[in-house]
Order: structure tokens, then C-alpha cells, then sequence
């Protein structure tokens, strides 16, 4: 791809990123906003949700989220008490990630999955009733490795998306919060299963580098689309802030030349995603 004109650049979102795990994170929040680039700082427990609220108070480009990670759920590092402190939190928190399962044994030890499926089942239904009983819908970004219908079954349970079986598409936002699978690596039958939930995706080059991802990036409705680059890969080394907005064009680019469609009218289809989701 070409170098990416920063001078004169699309409005960005990077919808799934650790800003509170880059040691830079502040000159990277502050030169992308520069840039014409914004984030939705997943974060990975609620203390780290409470510091990365401090951190990046004054960064106007910077939503921060509220997280509890699968991981950190999975190996005992976040506690029951700690999901209790994640729904307190909630409250007063609209965008909640990264949250959601993982069943990969390179992962996580698979006999978590019981200590997963109910921290997320929680999580959902805090999602739902919050957003019940305060009228402030709740934005989920959702890790799903190998557990996409499980996740799919606690969304619906709960509320969260309504189950929409009679279309390909779907009716989007007929649930009671609004669901982003990040990175969404299940099976083709899944995907169309979230599609018709109503659920949006949020794409990295990393989907990009494989078929199946290929694919799944075509058969995603227009309105369903988002961009992530799930920075940073290291959490000693800083992030070039630039380096992180060429890999959001990058994705961006592919995922016009695989859906035939000009760059330029994707970037708009996709700033219309954004801003129809985080007003």
C-alpha cells in the first residue's frame, strides 16, 4: 500500500486496543489525535479499567472500556470479588471490553471454561440490565476464540441481542446492548449466527492474512464493520503511532480490495459505523 498521507487522513477508529499496556500510551493517544484517529481502549481487569481512566483522562480521541479478560479469569488472576467491582463499575460505564471467552488450550487451561462461562454470563446480564434500568446502552467488545457459540447463548439469554433466524442480515440493534466481536475467529455457521443477532465485528490485518478470514471480511454487511489493530503485540516496546495507523489503513485497504469497493467510500461506510455506534 502507499504511505498513508497523514496530513490529510481519514477519521479512524481503532476499536480494539490496549492503550493502557503501551509504555507510550499517552504519546501515542496524543499524536493520533493529531492525526484525525481515535480508540476504544479495551482494558484487561477493572483496576486497570479505574487506572486507564486516570491516564487518558484529558485525551478527548480516548474511550476508555471497561475490561475483564478471559485470560486473566481463566488463571485465577481476576476473582469473583473482582467481577463484583467489574459490575459496580458498570454502572457508570458504557463501553465494556475486552471481555467474552477462550477456549484455545494454548490459552487457557480448558477445564476454565465453567468459571469463564458463568464470569461472562454475569458480565452479559449486567450489560442488559443496566442498560434497562439507566437507558445507557452498553457497548460490548467480545473475545471469542473457540467459544463463539457459547458467547452467542449467554448474548441471547440475557438479552443482550435477540436471536433473528428468518434473516440473512439480520435486525441490527434489536437487542438491548450492542455486541462487537473482535477479531472473530469461529466457524462460518457462527458468523452468520452473530450477523443475524445484529452483532458488528471489528477487523485487523491479522484476519486479513488468512482464507477463512478473507471470506468472513466479504460476507460481513456493510453496516456490521469496524476496524482494529489489537495493539500492542509487546508490552515493553513503545508503539509507533504511526506504524498504528498505517496497519488501520492497511486493514482498511483490504478490506475494500476484497469487497470490490473504493477505499475511499469504505472509509466512510465504516465512519458512518462509528458514529452511529458511539454517539
Amino acid at each position: 500500500m502507499k504511505t498513508p498521507d497523514f496530513k490529510d487522513s481519514y477519521p479512524l477508529l481503532d476499536a480494539h486496543c490496549h492503550l493502557d499496556l503501551m509504555p507510550n500510551g499517552e504519546e501515542v493517544a496524543r499524536s493520533c489525535a493529531d492525526l484525525n484517529t481515535s480508540f476504544l481502549a479495551t482494558t484487561v481487569t477493572p483496576q486497570g479499567y479505574q487506572q486507564a481512566c486516570e491516564r487518558f483522562s484529558s485525551y478527548q480521541n480516548v474511550r476508555v472500556a471497561l475490561g475483564a479478560h478471559p485470560w486473566w479469569i481463566a488463571d485465577g488472576r481476576l476473582s469473583s470479588q473482582d467481577i463484583h467491582l467489574f459490575c459496580e463499575l458498570a454502572e457508570h460505564e458504557r463501553y465494556l471490553g475486552e471481555v467474552g471467552i477462550d477456549l484455545s488450550p494454548h490459552h487457557v487451561d480448558p477445564l476454565s471454561q465453567k468459571v469463564q462461562s458463568e464470569a461472562f454470563g454475569i458480565i452479559a446480564q449486567a450489560a442488559a440490565r443496566l442498560t434497562q434500568q439507566t437507558g445507557l446502552v452498553r457497548i460490548l467488545s467480545i473475545h471469542s476464540v473457540r467459544s463463539s457459540e457459547i458467547i452467542l447463548d449467554i448474548l441471547e439469554r440475557t438479552g443482550c441481542v435477540v436471536s433473528s433466524p428468518s434473516s440473512s442480515k439480520g435486525t441490527r440493534d434489536a437487542g438491548l446492548c450492542r455486541c462487537i466481536f473482535h477479531w472473530f475467529t469461529g466457524s462460518c455457521e457462527e458468523l452468520w449466527r452473530a450477523i443475524r443477532s445484529g452483532c458488528r465485528f471489528s477487523i485487523n490485518e491479522r484476519m486479513l492474512a488468512t482464507k477463512r478470514g478473507r471470506e468472513y471480511c466479504r460476507l460481513i454487511p456493510d453496516d456490521r464493520l469496524l476496524l482494529e489493530t489489537d495493539l500492542p503485540e509487546t508490552y515493553e516496546a513503545p508503539t509507533d503511532p504511526k506504524a498504528l495507523i498505517t496497519s488501520l489503513y492497511r486493514t482498511l485497504e483490504g478490506l475494500a480490495q476484497i469487497r470490490n469497493c473504493p477505499t475511499d467510500e469504505l472509509a466512510c461506510r465504516i465512519d458512518n459505523n462509528v458514529q452511529s455506534l458511539f454517539v
